[in-house]
C-alpha cells in the first residue's frame, strides 16, 4: 500500500539549467513532500552525479539540451552511464509533439511531461510508474521499458523483469541492494549477449 508520506524518500535527480526555474521546481516538490530533490543545472554536472549517486528517478527538462539529454538516457538503458540502467526517467518539454514522444520513447523515457507542469504532476507519474511496473527490453533496435499493451513471455530472449524500486520505497518495503545489483549485471550481460551495447 503506497503512503503518501513515504515520498519524501524518493531520491529525485532533477535537471533543469535555468537556476530559478529549477529552485522555484524543487521547492514546489518539497511542498508534495519530496524532500530528496537534488537540482542540477548542468550535464556536466548531471553526468556526474549519475556516476556517483544512486537516484529513484530522472526528471529531465529538455527544451535546453534535449539531444544530449537523449543520448544520454539511451547510454543510461545501454549501462554505459550512471549506476542503474532501470532508473525511471520523465521527460518534461515545452510543445510536444506525437513524433517527440516517440524519439523520447525510442531513447528509453518512461513517461513525458508537457510543459508547464506543476509539482503535483511530477508526483503522480512517479506514483504511476509505482503502480505500473514494467518489464524491460533488449533488442537491437530498442533497449527499455516494455511498451507493449498485451502481456509478454517473462522467459522470453531479452525481456527482463526488473525490480520497482520507486514501489518499494512508497510501500516503505526494503529495496534488496544485492539482488538488485545482480539484476544490473544480468541486464549488461544481456546487452552483451546481444551485441546492444
Amino acid at each position: 500500500m503506497t503512503r503518501p508520506d513515504r515520498l519524501g524518500a524518493v531520491r529525485l535527480l532533477y535537471y533543469e539549467p535555468l537556476a530559478s526555474l529549477g529552485s522555484a521546481m524543487t521547492a514546489q516538490l518539497a511542498g508534495e513532500g519530496m524532500k530528496r530533490v537534488q537540482h542540477i543545472h548542468t550535464l556536466e554536472r548531471l553526468e556526474g552525479a549519475l556516476r556517483t549517486e544512486d537516484p529513484h528517478a530522472l526528471l529531465l527538462e529538455m527544451d535546453v539540451h534535449g539531444d544530449d539529454l537523449i543520448q544520454l538516457v539511451r547510454r543510461i538503458r545501454r549501462g554505459r552511464a550512471g549506476l542503474d540502467p532501470f532508473v525511471a526517467t520523465i521527460a518534461c518539454k515545452s510543445q510536444v509533439t506525437s513524433d517527440l514522444a516517440r524519439t523520447y520513447a525510442a531513447a528509453g523515457f518512461d513517461h513525458v511531461l508537457n510543459k508547464p507542469h506543476s509539482a503535483d504532476t511530477v508526483t503522480a507519474h512517479l506514483k504511476d510508474l509505482a503502480a505500473k511496473p514494467r518489464r524491460f527490453i533488449a533488442a537491437k533496435g530498442y533497449v527499455g521499458p516494455d511498451r507493449r499493451r498485451g502481456p509478454r513471455d517473462a522467459n522470453q530472449c531479452g525481456v527482463m523483469d526488473v525490480p520497482n524500486r520507486i514501489a518499494a520505497v512508497l510501500d516503505g518495503a526494503p529495496v534488496e541492494t544485492e539482488g538488485y545489483a545482480a539484476r544490473i549485471t544480468a541486464w549488461r550481460t544481456m546487452l552483451s549477449d546481444i551485441s546492444v551495447v
